[in-house]
């Protein structure tokens, strides 16, 4: 042990109080580098693995056992298929709310859009309503409960002056159907 001491008293000394000082601080990096760093990445790649095992055997289900595709299939179902009758029939009632309503409506711009896989298409339709605010949030309610595949893509209401109980609204209104086979 006395030639230990002596070994360390004399590196000591010529080492000086600031060389102990940055070999001990490198020491305590080697101990951290060896006792945190290492098992950290050993437990990262562990980890890795695992996930990209995980993603593999996600990637092996069948399409027939997706969840998502029964879901979406059972919605398809559920629509009206595209064609003259059934877009006639949402836009009779879309008229005839309005009309119940009392709200007045002098053009309507309509654009049919066919998904591009054939089993979605997208009826658009561009209504400007004038009317009492209650009526205009009526109407879009009431829609919603009488045509169950007609989404409300955007609404802007505005009131034409401070005492006018009458409000324009521009309304904005996707209509979904199955694509013809």
């Amino acid at each position: 042990m006395t030639a230990l001491a002596w070994q360390l008293r004399h590196w000591g000394g010529r080492l000086g109080s600031f060389g102990l000082a940055a070999l001990a601080l490198a020491l305590a990096g080697a101990l951290l580098h060896w006792g945190v760093t290492v098992p950290g990445q050993a437990r990262l790649q562990a980890a890795l693995l695992h996930d990209a095992a995980r993603q593999a055997a996600a990637r092996r289900v069948p399409p027939a056992t997706d969840p998502g595709q029964g879901r979406l299939a059972a919605q398809l179902a559920g629509l009206p298929t595209a064609g003259s009758d059934a877009i006639v029939a949402t836009v009779a009632a879309i008229q005839q709310q309005a009309q119940e309503r009392q709200l007045r409506f002098d053009s309507a711009a309509y654009q049919l859009a066919a998904g591009s896989d054939g089993m979605l298409e997208r009826y658009t339709v561009s209504l400007p309503v004038q009317g009492r605010y209650p009526d205009v949030r009526a109407f879009v309610l009431g829609l919603h409960a009488a045509v169950p595949h007609l989404a409300l893509d955007s609404i802007a209401i505005s009131r034409p002056g401070r005492e006018d109980a009458r409000v324009e609204a521009q309304l904005q209104f996707t209509a979904y159907f199955r694509g013809q086979p």
